[in-house]
């Protein structure tokens, strides 16, 4: 519901506090105060007052009653004075303006504040009144049927409709200057016969008849009449319902209702000298559950509930001194439930001032009493919520921004990233747009900081540091998105910083003004303290395990470097090529530390990469005893943990120098070709081949005194797998084997 506004002027103190502690308590009343005739207009500039409550003495008394009166030629208002008992060349001048109150000092507080609230109601009620008004008269306007109102006495027309102007094929000002004698004299239509006379009266249903335009044209038509008073004149009401060309024999039409017929709020016309209700509105039926029959003869307190019924003589004598007098009650339907009413009383007179009837218009008020009732619920539970959360929230109005982005679009701007990459100083303009409307308990807590040490908006305060996620979430928002959610940091209040989320969301209900956005923050500071301690605990723990490496591998070049010297002193062939062998061995091993202290990745070792330097090495050994030796590596591109990598590469080792010794002793070339690929469920298959002279049919190589073949075999168990040996075309072994890499 909207805020009623209450201007008190020339006021002292004293009145000025008892309207603001008893009318400020919640958004539906906001009081100001006014000095003098400057102030008064200098409020008119930013508010519209529903109520003047003006304490008047006889020092600038004439030029603030003039503003007053200024004031209440252009706007509807009620105004309440407050004037000295001897102040009587005031009190006139007051009286003119007819105010909902004057006061005589000294005034009690309980009736100065029963009449405001009295007269702020009566002030909804008027507007409320008035846009019924507005309604009633687009209605009339726009009515599909012609419509002419004339007085009752003369016949003298005194209002029309655009669609009576069309149906005659005159202007407002010809249909005006005539009689309805003069308009529908014509055929069995006559103001002056009998017939036409008793239709208006009794009020029957609509007769058909002709009419002539002023082109003479002859149209067909279904007159509806009755008599009514509006702005206080009787009139008679004439409704034309076109059918020209839509006529069909034996149709029977349908009485065409006036306006009163279909308004939808309850109308009930009373006797002047007592509360019985002498004509109703069907809605006036309905609403109280009725036929309109039931309630002939009823008086008014028959549909009121017992409890509000001692309070209608009160209001109807209220309503004597005013001419529109409006009250909220409670109403009894026929079935004995109540609702609640919003009644206004019209009263009637005659040109001497005498009362002629009173016209009740009564609305349904339960819907709006539902919803205000829901609504305080509503806004009682988001306050609560919102003050209690453990997280910081803030509730921002972003209507300025929308119109920023709405005057950006009709220049032409479509691309918003575009537009705001280009020009960054705009995004400081969006920022003054951006405006906080609360923050609740745990943002001081969180930002660190005292209410007013909060900053004048939020994102002035965030894109210090966070400029690039303003930036984006300006971006979103522009482009039609409400909402929008980032990870931002920043300093608080106290220098402390903070890791945040921050969420930025339309209220529901709100998404096309964005006039309510919550911005909540969901602190992770904890959590990037943790992985900022984790990630640094990984970095020392890579450090120690490169440097593991490397100690390892220069230690296995020690041993490789301590064996070769060794060798030296060995004169047996025999036992030189055990040595080497050995050699070999411990190369493999150091070449997998090697490549583990030179990657970036620990745990893996990439295979295609290590088989190759294990047979460029061995080509460098066995230089001496082969001239040219091709070896064809075709590996697929996968990385072992150094548990799978090592056996892996003892194998080859062994297979490959035994090849390069023995496989081309009759010969000075030859090929040996690697090929390892994938295969069903996590399986690899490994072949080793060569084409020399074959290994011998008399060897076991199952159960073979050789140390190489017997490590070959105890390596394939080692990795769970199994090796065949193919003695065609040279030698050939098949590997499959799994590798558990969990």
């Amino acid at each position: 519901m909207k805020s009623q506004n209450i201007l008190v002027v020339e006021g002292n103190k004293q009145i000025y506090d008892l309207l603001r502690s008893n009318f400020v308590s919640g958004d539906s009343y906001n009081v100001k105060r006014a000095g003098n005739r400057k102030e008064i207009s200098e409020y008119l500039k930013k508010n519209e007052p529903g109520l003047i409550v003006a304490e008047i003495s006889a020092t600038g008394s004439q030029d603030n009653i003039e503003a007053i009166a200024a004031i209440k030629d252009k706007i509807t208002l009620e105004i309440i004075f407050i004037i000295g008992a001897e102040e009587e060349k005031i009190i006139k001048q007051a009286k003119l303006l007819k105010p909902f109150g004057l006061f005589v000092k000294p005034i009690k507080e309980i009736e100065l504040i029963t009449a405001v609230e009295s007269a702020c109601t009566k002030n909804r009620l008027t507007k409320k009144l008035l846009e019924n008004e507005i309604k009633f008269r687009l209605a009339f306007e726009n009515a599909h049927d012609g419509i002419v109102w004339a007085d009752i006495e003369t016949g003298k027309i005194i209002k029309c409709n655009r669609a009576a102007q069309n149906l005659y094929e005159k202007t407002e000002e010809e249909i005006l200057k005539g009689t309805l004698a003069e308009l529908c004299k014509i055929n069995n239509f006559n103001y002056n016969n009998k017939e036409f006379k008793e239709i208006t009266c009794l009020d029957e249903p609509g007769i058909e008849a002709e009419v002539k335009t002023k082109l003479g044209k002859i149209r067909t038509v279904i007159v509806n009449t009755s008599a009514d008073v509006v702005e206080g004149a009787k009139v008679i009401q004439v409704v034309f319902h076109n059918i020209t060309g839509r006529k069909f024999a034996g149709e029977i039409l349908k009485k065409w209702a006036n306006i009163f017929e279909h308004a939808q709020w309850g109308i009930a016309v009373l006797e002047h000298e007592n509360e019985i209700i002498d004509m109703m509105n069907p809605a006036f039926a309905q609403m109280h559950g009725y036929e309109k029959n039931e309630l002939a003869n009823a008086s008014l307190n028959d549909v009121m509930a017992p409890g509000k019924r001692g309070e209608l003589k009160r209001h109807i004598a209220e309503s004597n001194k005013k001419e529109n007098y409006n009250f909220e009650s409670v109403h009894l339907k026929k079935d004995g439930s109540t609702f609640p009413a919003l009644q206004s009383i019209t009263t009637v007179n005659d040109a001497n001032g005498n009362l002629l009837y009173r016209i009740i218009n009564v609305l349904d008020i339960t819907e709006r009493k539902l919803s205000e009732e829901a609504l305080t619920k509503s806004e009682e539970r988001f306050i609560s919520l919102f003050n209690d959360s453990p997280i910081p929230i803030w509730e921002e109005d972003f209507s300025g921004l929308k119109k920023y982005f709405n005057k950006l679009r009709s220049a032409g701007v479509s691309n918003f990233a575009e537009y705001f990459e280009e020009r960054p100083d705009e995004l400081k303009l969006c920022a003054s747009y951006v405006k906080i409307i609360d923050t609740n308990k745990e943002s001081l807590s969180f930002f660190k900081a005292v209410t007013n040490e909060l900053p004048g908006n939020l994102p002035s305060f965030l894109m210090k540091e966070s400029f690039n996620v303003y930036k984006e979430e300006m971006i979103a928002f522009a482009q039609g998105d409400t909402r929008y959610e980032n990870e931002i940091s920043f300093l608080d209040l106290a220098g402390n910083r903070k890791f945040v989320i921050i969420r930025v969301q339309a209220t529901p209900g709100y998404e096309k003004t964005l006039k309510r956005i919550l911005i909540s923050f969901f602190d992770i500071t904890e959590r990037k303290n943790a992985e900022e301690n984790i990630k640094a605990s990984l970095k020392e723990k890579e450090i120690l395990l490169k440097e593991i490496h490397h100690r390892v591998k220069n230690n296995l070049q020690i041993i490789s470097s301590l064996l070769n010297l060794q060798s030296e002193y060995i004169h047996d062939e025999e036992s030189r090529e055990l040595f080497n062998d050995s050699l070999n061995r411990i190369r493999s091993m150091a070449l997998i530390h090697e490549r583990l202290y030179q990657s970036e990745n620990f745990s893996k070792i990439n295979v295609q990469e290590y088989i190759k330097d294990i047979t460029n090495y061995l080509l460098r050994t066995y230089k001496r005893n082969q001239r040219s030796v091709i070896i064809n590596v075709e590996i697929e591109n996968v990385s072992f943990s150094i548990e799978s990598a090592i056996p892996l590469g003892l194998i080859i080792n062994e297979v490959v120098s035994n090849s390069l010794k023995y496989a081309f002793t009759d010969r000075g070339s030859g090929i040996i070709s690697i090929k390892m690929h994938g295969g069903a469920n996590g399986s690899f298959h490994l072949i080793l081949k060569d084409d020399g002279v074959g290994m011998s049919e008399s060897i076991d190589f199952r159960n073979t005194k050789s140390l190489g073949l017997q490590l070959v075999n105890s390596l394939v168990e080692q990795l769970d797998g199994q090796i065949e040996l193919s003695r065609k075309e040279g030698t050939e072994y098949t590997i499959i084997f799994s590798v558990d890499e969990k």
